[in-house]
């Protein structure tokens, strides 16, 4: 049982790291993709409105791309946060199912 135990955990581990690579080059994707899409549009706006130089434009548009950049990075860290609440839960539901059924109470028999 102990051996078992250990590889669940060694697999929960290996599973865990991987996700995590794969949650972290996914948001930088997500940033990046932010920033492009809001400098573009930002771009094009001005352009249409014609009331700028194009230095200014650019500016603007880096300004925005910015700004975009940052509410990604803020709702990936919430994300992120409310990930970690879930596997908590998770954790101490296997936790109380172990401890259950170390003491041999199934929980779902009735008498």
């Amino acid at each position: 049982m102990e051996r078992r135990v250990n590889r669940m955990r060694r697999v929960d581990a290996a599973s865990r790291i991987e996700r995590e690579a794969r949650d972290a080059e996914n948001e930088r994707a997500r940033v990046t993709y932010a920033e492009f899409a809001a400098k573009k549009k930002a771009k094009i706006r001005l352009e249409r409105e014609g009331e700028l130089t194009a230095e200014e434009i650019e500016r603007e548009a880096a300004r925005q791309g910015e700004m975009a950049r940052e509410r990604a990075r803020r709702g990936a860290e919430a994300e992120r946060a409310e990930l970690r609440e879930y596997e908590e839960l998770l954790a101490r539901r296997r936790r109380e199912a172990a401890m259950r059924a170390e003491n041999g109470d199934v929980g779902w028999y009735r008498d």
